[in-house]
C-alpha cells in the first residue's frame, strides 16, 4: 500500500509538471526540495567564504616572527652543580648559583629542564618572552618549565 501511495504521488508530480497542474501535496514537496537545495548552496558559499581568509601570507608572517626569550635560573645552594638542558637539546650547561640567558628565536615553543644532585637545594626557573613574565617553576632535584608556546595558538 505504501509503495502504491508513493507511486501515485510521484506520478502526480510528473503529470502535474507536464500539464502545469500541481496538487497541494506536490507543491509542498517541491518547496521542501527547493528549500533544502537553497540551504545547501548557502552553506557551501558560507564555508567557501570562511576558508578564503587563510592566506599564505599569514603563515609566512607567523613563521618569520622572532621572539626574545630570557631564562633566569636560581639555585639556593651556591655550591651545588646544576645541569641546564633546553627541551630542544641544543643547550647544555653546568652552573653554580645563578644563571641568566637571553636569546632570540623563531621557534614555536621553548622550554628548560634543570637538574641538581643535591636533594636539599631548591631551584627555580623564571621565563620571560619579549619582556613579559611567563611564569616561575620551583622544585628540588629536577625542575621543568614544560613547553612554552612562543607563537601561534595552543592546541586544545
Amino acid at each position: 500500500m505504501k509503495h502504491l501511495l508513493l507511486a501515485g504521488v510521484a506520478g502526480t508530480f510528473f503529470l502535474g509538471a507536464c500539464t502545469n497542474e500541481l496538487s497541494p501535496i506536490t507543491i509542498s514537496k517541491v518547496n521542501r526540495v527547493k528549500t533544502r537545495v537553497l540551504l545547501g548552496l548557502l552553506s557551501l558559499l558560507f564555508s567557501l567564504s570562511a576558508c578564503s581568509g587563510d592566506d599564505e601570507y599569514d603563515y609566512e608572517k607567523l613563521n618569520a616572527q622572532k621572539n626574545t626569550v630570557k631564562y633566569v635560573v636560581h639555585c639556593m645552594n651556591p655550591t651545588a652543580a646544576v645541569r641546564i638542558d633546553n627541551v630542544a637539546g641544543k643547550l647544555t650547561h653546568y652552573i653554580w648559583g645563578d644563571w641568566e640567558y637571553v636569546f632570540e628565536t623563531d621557534a614555536y615553543v621553548t622550554g628548560l629542564v634543570i637538574n641538581c644532585d643535591d636533594e636539599r637545594a631548591e631551584m627555580s626557573i623564571k621565563v620571560y618572552v619579549n619582556g613579559k613574565f611567563k611564569g616561575e617553576h620551583k622544585g628540588y632535584r629536577q625542575v621543568r618549565t614544560g613547553h612554552i608556546i612562543l607563537k601561534g595558538d595552543p592546541l586544545v
